[in-house]
Parts: structure tokens; sequence; C-alpha cells
């Protein structure tokens, strides 16, 4: 068989739109995040190469020593899946710089088919926005030679745009007087010239004299003319620069014009979005009259795209894969947003909806790291190492080592397969697993009842449930008032009418049930029947698992009501 790869990390953020994220329930255990890695693993390998593991929320001590164990680094968390500003914009930018000619900006546009260019300085930061309305206005509306005054011209921009020649002079100086073209007389013109300004002239040397005597900083010579030695001389006695434009009169002006910077003209960037902002929350800012496009800015003032209102239109939807659940209150927040493409579970059927058929893997087995490998065997691939030892881990993980009425001839058979691949032996390492699972040193109270948290609604009535497996539970029974609290304050917060918490002693088969009010006291009382069931905790005998044991009694009680 071939080999399946364990890949690398990827981050939850960005807009590549061929990431398919593979990920299990919230308050994920060892076989939701061992099977979502696993699983992308092997659809990478297959017939989905951007397939991206991920999980969502911290991981379990056991968790966490299977992955350094077996060599992998942990999935990223995902917070949901809803469709972000980076998911939708195009990241295909064309900038200008702020200090580049309108001329050049225009010419930008034209070959890059934009109507709107983003005004960056030298470490790409949005410093304004250039429409091609802004450079038609400022074409229609010129009625003369423009002049630089808010931010002075380089005359090398001039030589640049005009394609013209350095005749004498310094070309590095910048310009920030007025622009005057010498049509008038000799006289006249020196009377209108003050020093500092610039002469657009013929090859009349009155006039250049003239201008040159004015004051004039530079004179532009049109038709590709050029000067007389004496006329030279004047200008570098005077310090002026000469400049030969091959254009004529009309063009040299227009050009003139052109060779203003960008700054001169751009219109300041106003509102702007950020990569991860909610593509939902923004749509309202574009859809609005007199706005086409928003920039995209991150939180240097770096600009990272544009969105306008065809991105949004036709941003294309992150895609799921679900392993482990298939319960919509366990799925990652934002799934009504995405494209569900396939479910892989063990558990009762939920209550997703989909627009389309998709591949839905609903098998009654212990583990959903069996179903990830008999899907490996069908594929022809065996998982590497690595994989093999997690997918290990979470059949040992969610069986008890087999000793959970949950567990099948298959899932035996799985572990069977997969010891070998992992080089692992059995027993040994489910005892490392549970000696890591039973270590609470690090987590409080109410991190261990949300950790591992499920909901449910059966009967009109909502039901949370968490669980602890241990190799003992008098951690628990200690601490129960503590736990009680946190059951309390867990309803309170977030509406539960039922809230159970199960120390499950992975030894011994069995679980205590903490409760907080005689309301749970009697669903328990009419779901297990136990011997005794005080006002906050009841023995359950032989009770291990929340899926088989726990959930359905505990349903058909609260139908029943």
């Amino acid at each position: 068989m071939a080999n399946a790869s364990t890949g690398g990390t990827h981050s939850a953020l960005g807009a590549d739109t061929g990431a398919v994220w593979v990920v299990g329930h919230q308050n994920p255990d060892t076989d939701s995040v061992c099977s979502a890695i696993a699983y992308a693993a092997l659809r990478r390998a297959t017939d989905l190469p951007g397939a991206t593991a991920a999980r969502l929320g911290p991981l379990w001590t056991e968790t966490a020593f299977a992955l350094e164990r077996c060599g992998v680094e942990a999935p990223p968390l995902l917070a949901d899946v809803r469709r972000r500003v980076a998911d939708v914009m195009n990241p295909t930018i064309v900038t200008v710089g702020h200090d580049a000619t309108l001329y050049e900006a225009g010419r930008l546009m034209r070959e890059a088919r934009k109507r709107l260019l983003p005004v960056v300085d030298e470490q790409g930061r949005l410093q304004g926005l250039l429409t091609v309305d802004d450079l038609a206005g400022r074409y229609m509306d010129e009625m003369a030679v423009a002049r630089a005054s808010r931010v002075p011209v380089s005359l090398a921009h001039y030589l640049r745009i005009l394609g013209g020649q350095l005749l004498t002079g310094p070309s590095d100086r910048h310009f920030a007087g007025r622009i005057w073209i010498a049509s008038v007389q000799a006289p006249t013109l020196e009377a209108l010239v003050a020093p500092g300004d610039l002469v657009i002239v013929g090859d009349r040397e009155n006039a250049q004299e003239a201008a040159l005597r004015a004051g004039a900083a530079c004179l532009i010579v049109i038709g590709g003319r050029t000067v007389s030695d004496a006329i030279r001389a004047l200008a570098t006695a005077r310090g002026a620069t000469v400049i030969s434009s091959p254009h004529d009169t009309y063009a040299t002006a227009r050009l003139l014009n052109l060779s203003l910077p960008v700054a001169e003209i751009m219109r300041q960037p106003g509102p702007t979005v950020d990569p991860d902002d909610l593509a939902a929350d923004v749509a309202g800012a574009l859809l609005g009259p007199g706005t086409r496009a928003l920039p995209v800015v991150d939180d240097d003032g770096h600009i990272r795209g544009i969105l306008s209102r065809s991105d949004l239109l036709r941003g294309s939807r992150k895609r799921v894969i679900l392993v482990d659940h298939n319960h919509r209150s366990q799925a990652v927040d934002g799934l009504e947003e995405a494209e569900l493409l396939a479910v892989l579970d063990h558990h009762n059927l939920g209550d997703l909806r989909t627009a389309e058929p998709i591949l839905f893997v609903l098998e009654p087995v212990g583990c959903t790291a069996t179903i990830v490998t008999e899907h490996y065997r069908v594929a022809g691939l065996e998982p590497e190492r690595p994989i093999a030892g997690l997918l290990l881990a979470a059949i040992i993980s969610d069986t008890l080592l087999f000793t959970s009425p949950t567990t099948t001839d298959r899932d035996r058979a799985a572990a069977e397969t997969l010891a070998p691949l992992a080089g692992l032996e059995t027993e040994a390492f489910a005892h490392e697993l549970f000696a890591a699972r039973s270590d609470f040193s690090a987590a409080t109270p109410r991190e261990l009842v949300e950790n591992n948290l499920k909901s449910y609604e059966f009967g009109g009535a909502t039901l949370a449930i968490g669980q602890a497996e241990t190799l003992a539970t008098d951690y628990f029974v200690e601490r129960k008032d503590a736990f009680i609290k946190e059951l309390e304050g867990l309803k309170a917060k977030d509406g539960y009418d039922y809230a159970l918490f199960l120390a499950t002693d992975i030894l011994r088969g069995c679980s205590t049930a903490l409760y907080p009010s005689s309301a749970e006291r009697r669903l328990v009382q009419a779901a297990f029947a136990p011997d005794h069931a005080g006002h906050d905790t009841a023995e359950l005998p032989g009770i291990v698992s929340r899926k088989k044991q726990v959930v359905p009694p505990l349903a058909r009680a609260l139908d029943k009501r």
C-alpha cells in the first residue's frame, strides 16, 4: 500500500480558496482531534490537496500527550467558518506610489484595466485613492496649466514624461511655481514671470531671454528645438534648467499637467476594512450609494486587497468536512455560511441540513477513527506511522480500551491493524494515555466541565452533559461543590434546562453523576433508576458511554415528560 503523509499545520485565517477544513466537534476529545488530522491526510492524498485539520477548542491532556507521543503538531484553532473579507477580497492589487505622476498612474490604470488605484508610501501603507473619475475630472476641468503648489514636482518627472532632453542645468531640483506659455511679447512675458516659475517657449530667443531674466527656474523649449550658446550661458549663470520637449505647445502643456504627483489630486482613503472583518458586516457599506469598492488594510496600515461589490456577490464559501459529530449545536460556528462536503461520525443522527447531497457516513462503531482507518483501506493506502498512532490513540480513548459497550469487532480489528503500523503495543499505550487523561493538575473545574461538554435537545428541553474519564473518581467527588457551582453557572449563562457532569472510572466501569438541582435528580432517576440518587450526586454502575448509555435513556425520559 502507498502512504498518506501528515502534511503541515495551517493558519485558520486567509483567503486560500482551495482549503477544506476538516474539523471535529466543539470541546474536542481525542477522537475528534485525531480523526480530523488523519482524515485530512487521507483526503490530501486522494482528492482534496487543500484538506486541513482544525480543532474547536483546547486539547485534553490525553490528546496533547497523544500528539506529542506520535510527533504530530496540534491542528490550529478555528474560530468559525463565516466568510471574512480575506476570503472574498481581490488580493491581486495594483498600487501606485504617492510620488508617481498622473500620467504614470493613468497609463497603469489603462494597462491593468483598473478604475481605482490605492496610493501607497514607500512602505506600502495606504495614503489615498486615485480613481479614473479623478483623472477624467482633472483633465476636463483644467483650463490652465496647473501650478505645482501642494506638492513640488521634480524636474526629472518632467523630463521623463515629456521624453525630453536636458540641455543645461540641474534636473534633480523640485519645481513649485507657476507655469507660463510664452504667447505674449517679451516685455509682457518678463513682467508676468516671477522667480521660480516655469516657461514653455518656442524658438524665439528674445522670449527665452526675457523669461530667464525674470527669474524663471526652468525653460521648456517645444518641438525638439535647441537653444543658442548665449541662452545656455544665461541659464547657467542664473541657475536655471533648460529642457527640450519633442512635442508641440499643446501636448507639452498637457503632459506637464499630467506630470503632477498623484498626491495632488488623490482623495483620502475614507472607510477601510480589515482582512478579518466578517463579509456580512461590511456588505452594507458597499451596497449603499456612492461606494463601489473599499481598501482592505491590516493593523499596520498596509493594503492587502480591494473589496468590491462583485467580490461580495461571487465570493466562494469556505468548505468543511465534519468528523465525530453531526449535531448543529456541536459544530463550528458559521457552518450555515459554509459548504458542507462530508460527514464521518458514529453518533446518533443529528439535525444538519444541506442544499445538495453530500457524503454522509454514520456507522455504529465505537470510534470515528475506526471509520477513518477503514477508509484508508478502501483507498488502498496505509497511514504513515504518526497518523497510525493517532488513530490507535483515538480508538483506545473512545472505547476505553475496548471495555465500553460501544465497542465493536470493527474497532478491535482497526486497532490490530494500526498498532504495528504505529510501532506501539496497544495495552502499554493505553496505560500511558489513561494516565495522561487522569492528570487534572493544570485544569480548573470550569475547564473540566466545559472542555468535554456536549449539548442536546430532546422533548423541547435543552440538555448539557460534561464528562471526564479517569483512573479514579475521587478527585471529582472531593470537589463536587465546585463542579456543581460550575453547572449552575452554565445553566444560567447558556439557558440550559438541565446540566449534568459524569466522572467516569475507566477501570471500574462506572460513573458518578453530579448535578445542580432537583430537576436533574428527577431526570436521572427517570432515566437510570439508580439505587440511590442524592440531592447532588448519583452512582451509575456499569455506565461509561455518554453516547450509548447516557444520552438515549435521558432522551427517552425527556420525550415522556
